[in-house]
Parts: structure tokens; sequence; C-alpha cells
């Protein structure tokens, strides 16, 4: 049709009046039966979550999690826990909604900590307040996530003001409750978001969303049997013994120490480990046996020669480590952790003598006994002339009788004690 004026439009408007409207309104109920088929298709899904299959309707979130939301929040929400493979009903995620008000999808912050730390990216993360400044009205919040291959940490500062949630003129409850606390959870959970995008892009924690009144429920929710199918044991229960056996078994295997797991967990015994984070802790122990099993030909690392030394209990059973291995101490291998540890438990219980084998209590020191003292005392002169005069029948290591070797390393330990820490003297052995 050739391009009508103002005028011409109106006259064939009024002229076909009747007809357009007809088509108007048959495109409309095209459009409103397409959408509806889309809704009732889109009505469920099944969720995969940490815990299993999850079959998560619109019924079900309408029932148990917000009451008030129509079929159309349901569904959006229904869309962020499957893509996002978020499990409502452990509090992974919420739906909120005041009165007539669009409801609110919001994502809880453990979520954030829990899919950063799985990131093999991620090399740690912390979020603070600065007490003086506070003080001085300056209220605000930090946070950094150090990303591997990264020149620069991620690094947010979010301020008060922009964040605290409001009700009636007043803080709310929570904020006026933790207002610090409520604020580094906003800047750890956008430096995360922005550290690492594609496992937590779209989401917001509670703390985030300054239009939520109150923090939401954290009571169990009770869902009937015959509408729900999902793990229903209590994820913050402590891990089970033969979570724990497998636990320890793959410590050893990626050469962990009990401490570093309580501290990765936060907690104080491994009893107090909670299930919630059982699967993640696997995850993370697998990925370190992974790099042991990478590294397997390399020297052992500093880090590793302290937790060994921590296994024994200080350095009277280096000799007879260096005698069953066949090596240096600084020498051992990062694919014979599990083996040193094993063998160190076995020299601790008792089941093997306390001495090396190959020692000759009469015999002098063998080069390679006098190069591992050098190395455990770093190459300090002051100290090895000490040990010289004490235990050396003329000037040199190599006069000292094999004998004297646990005086030896007793006598390094009691003067690194008083010149330098013990850590530091295990230190310089590697």
């Amino acid at each position: 049709m050739a391009q009508l004026s103002n005028r011409e439009r109106w006259k064939y408007y009024w002229q076909n009046k009747e007809r357009i409207i007809k088509q108007l309104e048959k495109e409309m109920n095209e459009e409103l039966t397409k959408t509806t088929s889309l809704l009732q298709q889109d009505s469920h899904a099944m969720i995969e979550t940490t815990h299993g299959k999850l079959l998560l309707t619109v019924a079900l979130v309408k029932k148990y999690l917000c009451k008030n939301a129509t079929d159309e929040e349901a569904i959006h929400f229904i869309k962020l826990c499957l893509y996002q493979n978020l499990n409502p009903f452990i509090r992974e995620a919420y739906l909120i909604k005041y009165g007539t008000y669009p409801a609110t999808q919001v994502v809880g912050y453990e979520v954030f900590v829990k899919r950063a730390r799985r990131n093999e990216k991620c090399k740690g993360f912390n979020s603070w307040i600065c007490n003086d400044a506070w003080k001085a009205g300056n209220k605000s919040a930090f946070a950094k996530v150090i990303i591997d291959g990264y020149v620069e940490p991620i690094q947010v500062e979010v301020d008060y003001d922009e964040y605290v949630g409001m009700k009636e003129g007043a803080p709310n409850k929570m904020w006026a409750n933790k207002p610090k606390t409520m604020l580094k959870k906003v800047a750890l959970a956008q430096a995360l978001r922005l550290a690492f995008p594609e496992d937590l892009g779209g989401m917001y924690t509670v703390e985030e969303i300054n239009t939520i009144h109150e923090e939401p429920t954290k009571n169990e929710i009770d869902v009937d049997a015959k509408d729900i199918t999902f793990d229903d044991k209590s994820t913050d229960n402590p891990i089970t013994p033969a979570q724990r056996k497998k636990l320890f078994a793959l410590m050893d295997e990626a050469g962990v120490e009990p401490d570093e797991v309580k501290k990765f967990c936060n907690v104080e015994s491994s009893k107090d480990i909670p299930q919630s984070i059982f699967d993640e802790v696997i995850h993370w122990l697998e990925k370190r046996k992974g790099e042991n099993i990478k590294n397997g030909d390399q020297p052992i690392t500093r880090e590793q020669a302290d937790r060994i030394l921590s296994r024994c209990g200080g350095s009277e059973l280096i000799p007879n480590i260096e005698s069953h291995f066949q090596c240096a101490f600084a020498d051992l291998k990062q694919n014979q952790l599990q083996d040193v540890f094993q063998y160190v438990d076995e020299l601790k219980a008792g089941e093997r003598a306390q001495k090396p084998p190959d020692i000759s209590p009469d015999a002098y020191l063998t080069e390679l006994q006098a190069m591992n003292i050098r190395m455990h005392i770093k190459g300090d002169e002051e100290i090895e002339k000490k040990i010289i005069k004490k235990f050396s029948q003329k000037d040199s290591l190599m006069q000292i009788i094999q004998g004297d070797l646990p005086k030896v390393y007793q006598f390094i330990d009691d003067n690194t004690k008083t010149g330098k820490s013990t850590k530091t003297g295990q230190q310089s052995l590697v």
C-alpha cells in the first residue's frame, strides 16, 4: 500500500474500523492461548541439586515457599532454581512477596561462598570493615577476591547508605541489629559475582535487596511426603562415621593435615563438619590430590615438609625417615607423602624400632648424615660450631658418632627455640 497522509489514514480506519478491531481481537486471543500453553509447559521442572533430583512445581512453590505468589512469579522462580541448580527447600533460594507488590527472588548467601570455593580459579576471598572509619561516619565495607592468573585481585567497596534496608523511615530489623555484618555480606556478594559471573551472574542475596524488611525464615519447611521427594536428612547434622572414614582416607592420599581441613570447614573438630559442605570438602581434597599427582616427581615443598614435621612432633624421627626412604629429607618426592605419613604413624605407634636400622652407635656420621644436619640448621655456622663443640671428638660433624644423632637433633631444636621459633627451624629443612 502506498504511503498515506494522516487524513487518508484516519479515513481508512473509520471505513474499516470493525474489520480492524476483529483482526486485533483475533491476534490477542492467539497470543493469550500461546502464552497459556507456555505457562502450562513451564509450570514444573526437574532440578539437579547436590542431594539428587527435585521436582519443583507451581503448586509446591505457592503451597510451601510463597503462598501469595502469582503463577507467573512462581514460574520465574522455578526457572531460576532450574538454571542455577538451587534447592529452595534447604534455603538456597527464596521467593519473597509483600502484599500486592511484585515478588522478589533472592539467593542464600552461603550459595555464593560454596560456589566460589568450588571454583578452581578461586585462591581466597575476604570482606572487612574499618572500625575507626565507621565510628567517624564513613560507613563502608570492603571485599577482595584473589583469582588464579589475575595480576590484581577483584576489590569492591560498598556504602551503607546505598544498601541499608529501610522500613517506615528507619533501618529494618536486620540492618538495625547487625549493620556491619550485613554490609560485609553485600560487599563479598558483589565481589564474588564480579569475579565469577558464570557461576553467580543474575543472582542476588537477601542483604543486597533493600526492599526486604525481614530475614527469610530459617525454620524447616513442613513438607508432606506425598507432595515432594528429596533427601530429608538435615544438612546441618555432622558427618557420619562412614563419611569421616572416607574423609580421612582422602586426606592421606592428598597429603592434607587435619588442621587444614578444620580451617577450610571453619570447625574445631572434624566431628563438627556439617553434611551440607561434605561434598564440597571432598571436591577440595580430590583437587589437592590431583595437584600432588601432577607434581609427584617434584621435591616436597616447605609447607609439606612442615606437615611431616608436625606429624612427627619434631625432628627426632628425621633419621628414621631418611634411612627408610634412602634419601635426604629435602629430597623426598611429593608422591611419597602418603607413604611418609603412614610410616610416621607406625613409628609413633611403636610398630617399628625407633632407631634407623643402618645406624651403628659407635660409627661416625656418614657424609649424607652430616649434610642433613647442615640442611636442618640452614647452614648456620654458629649452631654448627656449638654442635661440633658438644658432640664431636674433633672439629668436624663427621667425627660425631651415629648413636648421638637423636641428641644432636634435640640439641638443634632446643637452640632454635631460644634463638628463633621452632617452626622457623623446621622450615629451614627445605
